[in-house]
C-alpha cells in the first residue's frame, strides 16, 4: 500500500517447505522509500529498468511467526547479529548491502 509518493508498506509471508512439508512461515511488514529516476530510453536500457524504478531504503519487520523450525534444523546462535554490512552505494541498479561472504 502506498504510504506517500515516495514510500510504501508491504506485508509478505515467507515459507519454507522441505520436500513438500511446511517447515517455517513467518510475517514480515516491509516499508520501502522509492524513486523514479529520469531515464532515456535506448534499446541498451530497457532490459534493465525501462520505468527508471529505484528503492532507495527498506525496513524489515518480523511481526509473526505463524510456524516455527524445528530446533534442529534452527542455525545455532554464534553471537553475530546479522553478517550483511552496509556498504558504499556505487551502481543504482545494485543493493547496497552484501553478504561478509561475498567480500
Amino acid at each position: 500500500a502506498l504510504i506517500s509518493k515516495t514510500q510504501a508498506n508491504i506485508e509478505i509471508s515467507a515459507q519454507l517447505f522441505n520436500k513438500e512439508k511446511l517447515e517455517s512461515e513467518k510475517r514480515y511488514r516491509i516499508i520501502m522509500t522509492f524513486e523514479f529516476e529520469p531515464i532515456e530510453i535506448d534499446t541498451k536500457s530497457v532490459p534493465l529498468n525501462p520505468t527508471g524504478f529505484i528503492v532507495t531504503g527498506y525496513d524489515v519487520t518480523e511481526i509473526a511467526i505463524l510456524k516455527d523450525l524445528d530446533e534442529k534444523n534452527k542455525v545455532k546462535d554464534d553471537g553475530v547479529k546479522s553478517r550483511i554490512i552496509h556498504t558504499e552505494k556505487k551502481d543504482p541498479h545494485m543493493s547496497q548491502y552484501k553478504d561478509v561472504k561475498e567480500q
